[in-house]
């Protein structure tokens, strides 16, 4: 799990349960909640919630409010299978997650 690997190199991973999180799905309501967990000051955020749209909204705050300059949203694809999206200021890059673990880890 990249989580694991990342931890094992040294590097804090604040994991938000979206399940358990009280917060309403709303942009101030998320807002608070990636403040709360720290999102302000990091070099990554990734979003792999089921919801597509929800995963570029939380990537695209991110970026935007907290100013975070690598963020990875979850999207997912006919079949089932998940691919992997990279907000940039010019836009939006399909990634594999064979591409996204090196962009993570050469980011940090």
């Amino acid at each position: 799990m990249l989580t694991t690997d990342l931890e094992a190199a040294g590097h804090e991973v604040p994991v938000i349960d979206l399940v358990d999180e009280a917060l309403e799905d709303s942009e101030g309501g998320d807002e608070l909640m990636l403040a709360g967990a720290g999102v302000r000051g990091a070099s990554c955020v990734m979003a792999a919630t089921a919801n597509d749209e929800r995963n570029l909204n939380l990537c695209g705050l991110a970026h935007r409010t907290f100013r975070v300059p690598m963020v990875i949203a979850g999207v997912g694809l006919l079949g089932g299978v998940t691919s992997w999206a990279r907000l940039r200021d010019s836009g939006v890059v399909k990634m594999t997650w064979n591409d996204m673990v090196p962009a993570i880890l050469g980011g940090l």
